[in-house]
């Protein structure tokens, strides 16, 4: 089998281990009352601390965008808060609060 055609199939595969996975999150494996995606996030967060929106859409494989409305979710839920960089403002860091350490 060509080295392509492995790397296709392990990318599938790969892929559909994700969508199971957040189908069992999605089913009722997080009590936490959390996406796949937001987990994400706070995970990434906890492990890393606080991250760019840009740092954190890059190790999560997902658009800036994306990590922007999830982050407005957890937000609203007290779990993180952005902060701006002191020397550039348009710079936003995304960090977890006090109330999700609680949580966790």
């Amino acid at each position: 089998m060509a080295i392509d055609q492995e790397i296709l199939e392990v990318s599938n595969m790969f892929r559909l281990l994700m969508k199971k996975a957040s189908q069992d999150w999605n089913r009722g494996a997080c009590k936490m009352n959390l996406s796949f995606p937001q987990f994400q996030i706070l995970y990434g967060l906890n492990t890393r601390g606080p991250l760019k929106v840009s740092e954190l859409a890059d190790a999560l494989n997902m658009t800036s965008a994306a990590i922007t409305g999830l982050a407005d979710k957890l937000c609203s839920y007290s779990y993180v808060e952005r902060e701006r960089a002191t020397d550039d403002r348009r710079v936003v860091y995304i960090k977890i609060t006090d109330a999700w350490r609680s949580c966790y």
